[in-house]
């Protein structure tokens, strides 16, 4: 375990990826982070939010003398409410100002402001390898949560087909591939939804837009991080619309329970389809920023989608 000294976070964080044979390049694909992001965060100047996902996705836990949290945010916070300081107090003593403070303890500050509240915080804090764990297995099950699988409904019907399941997820499609079942493997029908894991959207991506085009999909909505510059969203994108998502996605735990943070990085609808109406009420519900699709769509079925009421019926 190594103790947190000048830009030790970050360092840290650099020293074990290398250790462990890690390229920036896999963390980029095991969290949906870009390489400039994580690169940020080895040299200190990136952000908590990144920073906790990093630290997950490469099997990373900070101990010692800090309260346990889920975040590190929150564990600061935590351990500031027990030693009985104010906010002022720990802002003063660290020589950061107290709206600065307020954003380390939500993960939204920088690494550097992070280090000097530990510093005085939990100066004995360390880093150290999690154990009996699989880190990139669980960055990738966050489940969506029932409102938005509700907002799916209203835009396309019930759902037919779900290619990256979870026993425990809100959706229940009739058809659900789960981890065992490869969804990659297996043809997609009918009105597919697909929050695939993050390690893995470009492939689920490619395989949704291929799955569209042979006509075995009627209308795919896929959630994805928002990483447009992505050779997987740059080959395929064309074909879809998308909906660049604002503010940061909030998804949910195995036990069906929201989790404590939200997703470190963007997230964005993809849409499938030739319904034209489909298009206008996807736009109507997810407040974003909507770019049409490029290239004409394939013929689809004449079938109409039953648009309904969503408010309220999310699946307990």
């Amino acid at each position: 375990m190594i103790r947190l000294v000048g830009n030790m976070l970050g360092e840290f964080v650099r020293l074990y990826r290398k250790s462990i044979g890690k390229t920036m390049a896999d963390v980029s694909s095991a969290t949906g982070l870009t390489v400039d992001h994580i690169h940020k965060v080895e040299t200190g100047r990136g952000s908590l939010a990144t920073l906790n996902s990093i630290s997950l996705s490469i099997g990373l836990e900070w101990v010692g003398g800090i309260a346990p949290g889920p975040t590190l945010g929150a564990r600061i916070k935590r351990h500031r409410l027990s030693k009985g300081l104010t906010g002022k107090e720990l802002a003063q003593l660290a020589g950061v100002t107290l709206p600065a403070l307020a954003r380390v303890e939500l993960d939204r500050a920088h690494i550097s402001t992070a280090e000097k509240v530990l510093r005085v915080l939990a100066p004995k804090i360390r880093a150290r390898i999690l154990r009996h764990k699989q880190p990139i297995r669980i960055r990738d099950i966050r489940l969506t949560g029932p409102d938005f699988i509700e907002k799916v409904r209203h835009v396309m019907g019930e759902i037919d087909c779900d290619p990256a399941a979870n026993p425990a997820d809100f959706v229940q499609a009739p058809v659900a591939y789960n981890e065992e079942d490869d969804g990659l493997s297996r043809e997609w029908h009918g009105r597919v939804f697909c929050n695939p894991p993050f390690s893995a959207w470009g492939a689920f991506l490619r395989k949704g837009h291929a799955e569209f085009l042979a006509g075995r999909a009627k209308t795919i909505i896929m959630l994805l991080p928002a990483r447009t510059g992505d050779k997987s969203f740059q080959e395929v994108a064309g074909d879809g619309h998308v909906i660049l998502l604002k503010g940061r996605m909030l998804f949910w735990s195995e036990d069906r329970k929201p989790l404590d943070f939200t997703a470190p990085f963007p997230m964005m609808v993809v849409i499938f389809s030739g319904d034209d109406e489909l298009i206008e009420r996807a736009k109507n519900v997810w407040d974003g920023i909507h770019i049409p699709a490029a290239r004409s769509s394939p013929p689809q079925s004449s079938e109409t989608v039953t648009s309904r009421v969503y408010a309220g019926r999310g699946r307990a």
